[in-house]
């Protein structure tokens, strides 16, 4: 079966890893399919909303008043 899947005419071969066998895309395949899988959504955020995110992270009960003094600015739109 291994032999079938390393046709030509076939996208996928089986190989083999450890003790298991793994069906996976051929590797001369991999420009043509990973632009088409990759397609992860890209944060859409400004600086300012990465910055008060990671201070929220940092402390999770912060009020939006010691926000507004670690990051010397209103944050009254990043803060819901």
């Amino acid at each position: 079966m291994q032999e079938e899947y390393k046709q030509q005419t076939r996208g996928i071969e089986i190989i083999k890893i450890d003790h298991n066998y793994q069906l996976c895309t051929k590797k001369e395949l991999h420009d043509f399919i990973y632009p088409v899988l990759d397609k992860r959504n890209k944060p859409n955020l400004s600086n300012a909303a990465l910055e008060t995110l990671a201070i929220i992270a940092y402390n999770p009960k912060i009020a939006r008043a010691e926000i507004e003094a670690i990051r010397r600015c209103i944050s009254r739109c990043m803060c819901v």
